[in-house]
């Protein structure tokens, strides 16, 4: 072992037993020092954590050996910070891999050399994370985040949505918003914003083990912190998920008097749960603001022989006139089984020939048009003026409930 060091540091053992510098530099002599300081370091804490094992009579947090189901993986660790190329998907706790036995070097060399990423202080996340949303993200950072804060501290804001499986728009996931029952104290960091309100435990629920706000007050936490469209998108998901306005408006009681109640609730009379996606409930309110008539939501299309054509997204039942938001979760995410995207557009337009053939008049627009409001005024404009001097449509019509 004396003869192994010596070589590692560069020595040549020779007759007599002296030893001659080989050319090491200053440089090589450092990192040939730092580099079994590191290997000690782990070797010393593999001991302390085995020696703990013994004394306790049973097994350590950590111990080593194929039997404990996260032995496989931190060796998956190691391997990955020798440069191997190894498949992981899990991100990695710095406490956990350090009371295996790994060392900050290996660690550091996965983030500068593995293409692996920080997420937060003391979490590394693999390269495949970057392929998640920015949703997906979020969760992941508030799951690292949540067992460092105080345990009455619970998840809140735009982290609690991410939880609830609520989608958002437009809502900045750089920060994990929590909030404590208490009149002040809060705080922002780099990566959390600490909020101070009532919050009784009825508005507390438990997500895979983290404390979350419940549906009803992460909604009225979010209308009263983000811009109104921001918030209609996400209290129209929440109704949708079952959530009724009175339990909105109930759970925003504990907000009056506060910054944002009066803001939260107008939010609130403009949520409607028949907004099918984030692009229908951004429409609707865009059509709020144009000066025309209130449309009706999902409304049902018959042929004159009683026959469904289908349902409209908006329908302004004054002139005849229907809206369609073409998003591209139309034509992807939210396809039947079996149903190809080119077999959804083919079917969509024979759809609204349908429509056309029984004398309404059909507008669409896309989400880029969404930012140029004029664009989808003008159309409806144009077709309110070609319904003028047509005849009445031959089908009939059932508005939604």
């Amino acid at each position: 072992m004396h003869g192994d060091v010596s070589m590692q540091l560069g020595l040549t053992q020779v007759a007599g037993g002296g030893r001659v510098h080989r050319g090491f530099t200053k440089v090589d002599w450092g990192r040939q020092i730092r580099r079994i300081c590191c290997c000690a370091r782990g070797f010393a804490r593999r001991s302390r954590y085995n020696a703990s094992a013994t004394q306790k009579g049973e097994r350590g947090r950590y111990p080593q050996g194929s039997s404990y189901p996260q032995a496989a993986y931190f060796r998956r660790v190691g391997r990955a910070a020798a440069g191997q190329h190894v498949f992981m998907s899990e991100p990695i706790r710095r406490a956990d891999a350090l009371a295996y036995g790994q060392t900050d070097a290996e660690l550091r060399s996965l983030y500068t050399r593995q293409g692996w990423s920080k997420l937060r202080p003391g979490l590394y996340v693999p390269p495949e994370f970057e392929e998640l949303t920015h949703e997906a993200k979020h969760r992941e950072l508030v799951v690292a985040t949540a067992p460092l804060l105080s345990a009455l501290a619970s998840i809140s804001h735009q982290s609690a949505a991410v939880m609830h499986d609520v989608p958002l728009w437009s809502v900045p996931f750089d920060r994990v918003h929590a909030t404590r029952d208490r009149p002040a104290g809060g705080r922002k960091t780099r990566h959390l914003h600490m909020h101070c309100a009532p919050l009784p435990d009825e508005d507390v629920v438990v997500i895979d083990g983290v404390r979350v706000t419940d549906l009803a007050r992460t909604v009225c936490d979010l209308a009263r912190t983000v811009p109104l469209e921001q918030a209609i998108v996400a209290g129209d998901a929440a109704m949708r998920k079952g959530l009724t306005r009175n339990e909105i408006v109930d759970g925003l009681a504990y907000a009056e008097g506060r910054h944002g109640f009066r803001r939260a609730q107008l939010a609130t009379q403009l949520f409607d749960g028949r907004s099918e996606s984030v692009g229908e409930s951004r429409s609707r309110l865009a059509l709020s603001q144009l000066r025309l008539p209130t449309p009706q939501l999902q409304t049902e299309f018959f042929d004159n022989a009683g026959v469904l054509l289908g349902r409209g997204d908006f329908f302004i039942e004054e002139f005849g006139v229907i809206g369609e938001f073409d998003g591209k979760v139309k034509y992807g995410k939210y396809l039947r089984p079996g149903v190809s995207p080119g077999e959804a557009v083919y079917r969509e337009k024979l759809r609204e020939d349908s429509l056309r053939d029984m004398g309404w008049e059909v507008v669409r627009w896309i989400w880029s048009e969404l930012e140029r409001r004029d664009v989808i005024h003008a159309r409806f404009q144009r077709a309110i003026t070609r319904r003028k001097h047509a005849q009445r449509p031959l089908g009939t019509y059932r508005l939604a409930a």
